[in-house]
């Protein structure tokens, strides 16, 4: 997706919400990167690995989903 269509409204800079953007990619096709074979295949992270993906990240700007 070209984002040069966003830039009159200043999105790279701006510190307003950027949903428009997020509405934009969202209707638009999403092409499948792996197949339901390859889904059953993957094992879930281990502690390490998700701390170490986390590493330097400010938690209270991260996504909690909802249990």
């Amino acid at each position: 997706m070209d984002l040069t269509s966003f830039n009159k409204m200043n999105w790279a800079t701006t510190d307003e919400d950027l949903e428009y953007i997020g509405d934009k990619i969202e209707s638009l096709y999403h092409f499948p990167v792996v197949s339901e074979k390859m889904i059953k295949k993957l094992s879930t992270a281990s502690e390490s690995m998700i701390k170490a993906g986390l590493l330097g990240s400010n938690a209270d700007g991260l996504f909690k989903p909802e249990k």
